[in-house]
């Protein structure tokens, strides 16, 4: 019979008095991200919200699988996200990977 890791839920909520990503503001005000997830040994799947100030959307969204195996003494990691924004109010290229 497999012997799964026990599953590990968490949430992580962050509130700034703005949003700033890579150097570039995102909110004219506060920012709200929102983060729950679900560990399973290496294993990490979860998703994300935020909102944003822009003319097209009113948050940014986000769905994740990470994996950290480790090799010896190093620790690989990667990971796949799936992006969209959220409160869309008009026409715009609003998902990626």
């Amino acid at each position: 019979m497999l012997d799964f890791p026990p599953l590990d839920p968490g949430i992580e909520i962050v509130v700034a008095s703005r949003g700033i990503s890579k150097g570039i503001a995102q909110t004219e005000g506060p920012q709200l991200v929102a983060r729950p997830f679900v560990q399973m040994g290496p294993v990490q799947l979860g998703s994300q919200w935020k909102n944003v100030s822009s003319a097209v959307a009113g948050g940014e969204a986000a769905v994740f699988a990470n994996v950290a195996p480790k090799l010896g003494p190093f620790q690989l990691s990667m990971g796949d996200a799936y992006k969209f924004q959220t409160g869309v109010r008009e026409p715009t290229d609003d998902k990626s990977w």
